[in-house]
C-alpha cells in the first residue's frame, strides 16, 4: 500500500498484533544467541532474556559497527549485504499552524526550488492524515547536513520562505 502517518504513539502499532507478547523497547542489544529452543537475547545491563523469536529493529550503522554479536554469525549473504548497504541524512521538520492556508485535502506536496532544487522538496499535509493544521517537510542528502549546521531558527525561515513560494 502507500505511505502511512501514525497518529500519536508508535506503540498503538503493536497493541493490537501482541496479545501476550511481550515487548522490549529502548534496550541497548549487546548479543543475539540462537539455540535449538529459540534465542538468548543479551543486554548491555547484563540481562538475557530467553525468547521464542526476535525481531531486532537497529539502524545500520548499528549492524555496520558490529556492536551486536551475532551468535552463529550472520550468513554471509547477510553480512555482505550490510557492508554493501549505505546510510545517507534525512531530516523532517513538523511545523503547526493556526489554520491551513494550503489545499487541505492534499494528501502532500511536491516543490522544485528554482535555485537549488531538492531544497524543501515534499511536504506531507498533516491536515489530511491527522485533521489538524500541520506539515511535514523534508531535506535529504547534501541539504540535510548543510542544515545540521544551522541553527533552528535559520532552517525554520528557510522553510517558510519556501511555504511563502509554494502558496503566495
Amino acid at each position: 500500500g502507500g505511505d502511512r502517518i501514525v497518529a500519536g504513539a508508535y506503540s498503538k502499532l503493536f497493541d493490537a498484533v501482541l496479545g501476550d507478547i511481550t515487548l522490549k523497547t529502548s534496550s541497548v542489544v549487546t548479543a543475539v544467541e540462537l539455540d535449538r529452543s529459540g534465542a538468548i537475547v543479551e543486554l548491555e545491563d547484563g540481562e538475557r532474556l530467553r525468547c521464542d523469536a526476535v525481531v531486532l529493529t537497529v539502524p545500520i550503522g548499528v549492524l555496520k559497527g558490529g556492536s551486536i554479536d551475532f551468535r552463529p554469525g550472520l550468513p554471509n549473504v547477510n553480512r555482505v549485504a550490510i557492508e554493501r548497504l549505505g546510510a545517507g541524512v534525512m531530516d523532517k521538520l513538523w511545523l503547526s499552524f493556526d489554520e491551513a492556508f494550503w489545499p487541505a485535502d492534499a494528501e502532500l506536496f511536491q516543490w522544485i526550488d528554482p535555485g537549488r532544487p531538492g531544497l524543501w522538496a515534499e511536504w506531507v499535509n498533516g491536515n489530511h492524515y491527522l485533521d489538524k493544521p500541520l506539515l511535514l517537510g523534508f531535506n535529504a542528502g547534501s541539504i540535510a547536513r548543510d542544515f545540521g549546521r544551522k541553527s533552528d531558527q535559520q532552517v525554520l525561515e528557510s522553510a517558510m520562505v519556501t511555504l511563502e513560494a509554494m502558496f503566495a
